[in-house]
């Protein structure tokens, strides 16, 4: 079983009674319909209790952009520039007080996004109507944050389709839907099967994607027979694969694979990040290096300060302000391998051309001083 401890409360998720098509469906994310928009973190975060309270720079030592928690607010001390994304897990989240913060973190800058209700259909996990969680949706809206769908346990079992049709119908705001898989990881239909099921919901609601919850759990530990005989090769194989995937999907805005600290429970052995003693386990440090295709722009030298991930593509000046790069701002970037970066003078990709094929630790005071237009390809 997977257990996520939370501030206020612990829950046992079993997803046992989920596998269907060699796989256990938890929850996506869909962003908006303009793929991974412009101006918006890498795609690739983790999902993780344990950590975000307790050790920031293990989420980070990962080369990910974001994380969450299940929670509105962490209690880690430690300065980070990933993004934390709150989630209003269930109906006890719904409080004046919540919706106060998260209200002023929107005014504010500290969030961006919101993640609502986890796996309201289960009765494990948030337990909720759809009239229920259509009945509190004003209050997520009221936020002003980038509000994402409830994250159903399946997006095929009805949940989902009933909750919104409701939310059409009465023109509530849904700017992404959320999903969740775990899968038999044996099973080599798994990654087409997963990939099938996220371009079925982003063609019915032509909204962009987050998994928020991504794994490799060892259904035998629950009696449920796997494809071929479970192994970390098979798992750290599919990993690779998953992520792959995920990242050539124009229309995933993230995904974020669950690692809180339980590697010794033996259905997220295989999954786990870090071992007993937080090191890097095999998987892990496949996820820490992974390729993500993104190019990341940092305000301050050294990779610090607010950071802005562009896919490949041609950005003016204008788009550059629309996602969050202004003139004269950027000191350090990454590249991913065999990819260039040429920063311009001037708009329209005119003027002197500066030209970066790796990362750059700092741009140097004349392209930190004139970059206006960029080129990534």
């Amino acid at each position: 079983m997977i257990t996520k401890v939370f501030k206020k409360r612990s829950l046992l998720l079993s997803l046992a009674s989920l596998v269907v098509i060699g796989q256990v469906g938890i929850f996506g994310v869909f962003k908006p319909e303009k793929a991974l928009a412009v101006g918006s973190v890498s795609k690739k975060g983790v999902a993780s209790n344990y950590y975000c309270n307790n050790n920031l720079t293990k989420l980070s030592d990962l080369n990910v952009g974001w994380f969450y928690n299940w929670s509105t607010n962490y209690s880690a001390t430690t300065s980070t520039n990933m993004e934390y994304v709150p989630m209003v897990w269930g109906r006890d989240y719904v409080t004046s007080s919540n919706i106060t913060a998260l209200t002023q973190g929107k005014a504010s800058g500290k969030f961006k996004n919101l993640l609502a209700f986890n796996e309201p259909d289960l009765a494990g996990q948030a337990a909720m109507s759809v009239d229920e969680a259509i009945g509190y949706w004003p209050q997520l809206m009221s936020t002003g944050l980038r509000l994402g769908s409830p994250a159903p346990t399946t997006p095929d079992n009805g949940w989902l389709d009933n909750f919104m049709t409701q939310a059409n119908s009465k023109g509530y705001r849904v700017d992404f839907i959320a999903l969740h898989f775990y899968p038999d990881f044996t099973n080599p239909n798994s990654i087409n099967d997963i990939k099938t099921k996220i371009t079925n919901v982003y063609n019915k609601y032509k909204k962009p994607i987050w998994i928020t919850e991504l794994g490799t759990v060892d259904i035998n530990a629950w009696g449920i027979p796997t494809s071929a005989p479970v192994s970390q090769q098979a798992a750290d194989s599919y990993m690779q694969s998953v992520v792959a995937m995920l990242e050539s999907l124009p229309f995933v805005e993230r995904y974020a694979w669950f690692m809180d600290k339980c590697p010794t429970d033996p259905v997220t052995k295989y999954s786990s990040l870090y071992d007993s003693n937080d090191n890097l386990t095999s998987i892990g440090k496949i996820y820490q290096t992974v390729t993500v295709n993104n190019s990341i722009f940092y305000q301050d030298a050294n990779y610090g300060g607010t950071s802005v991930a562009l896919p490949k593509g041609n950005y003016t000046m204008a788009q550059l302000n629309a996602a969050g790069i202004p003139n004269d701002w950027i000191s350090s970037l990454k590249v991913p391998s065999g990819w260039t970066v040429e920063l311009y003078q001037n708009d329209n990709f005119t003027g002197t051309k500066w030209t970066f094929t790796s990362n750059s630790s700092y741009v140097g005071s004349a392209v930190n001083d004139q970059a206006t237009s960029i080129k990534i390809y």
